[in-house]
């Protein structure tokens, strides 16, 4: 199966390493919070090419301080991956928290996450520390 494209479905072998990584590392049971709405700024993508995220990182990260408008210039960053369309199209954005409405540099856009109710998971990890919002059903 090396040369076929199910390798990516290959995992390395669970080591003592790996299971105290699963069990401490990785959060199974979210905190559930409620938010307000998020204003963001940001570089987008469409479609989820793995070896394109890497790059879209990179450009973002040396052009975040052209965002006059961040929240927190320790830069607290954020990826959104949202649905797009009728057949599972998705968008990945690199973002940070701004203040509102605002001027947009060039080659970046605005997305607001709406208030709502999320999930929240985390993952620390050797590349840095993750938290993921999953919006749960509107009640």
């Amino acid at each position: 199966m090396k040369d076929t494209p199910f390798r990516a479905m290959e995992k390395k072998a669970l080591d003592e390493v790996r299971l105290r990584h699963l069990q401490e590392g990785v959060t199974l049971d979210p905190v559930i919070i409620s938010m307000g709405e998020l204003y963001l700024t940001g570089m987008e993508m469409r479609g989820l090419h793995s070896n394109q995220i890497g790059k879209l990182w990179n450009s973002f990260r040396k052009r975040v301080a052209e965002i006059d408008r961040r929240q927190n210039h320790e830069s607290v960053y954020y990826a959104l991956i949202e649905l797009t369309g009728t057949e599972w199209e998705v968008s990945y954005t690199a973002c940070v928290e701004v203040s509102g409405a605002g001027r947009t540099p060039e080659g970046m856009i605005d997305k607001i996450l709406p208030r709502a109710t999320y999930a929240v998971f985390s993952h620390k990890g050797i590349r840095g520390n993750f938290t993921f919002l999953t919006r749960t059903k509107n009640r």
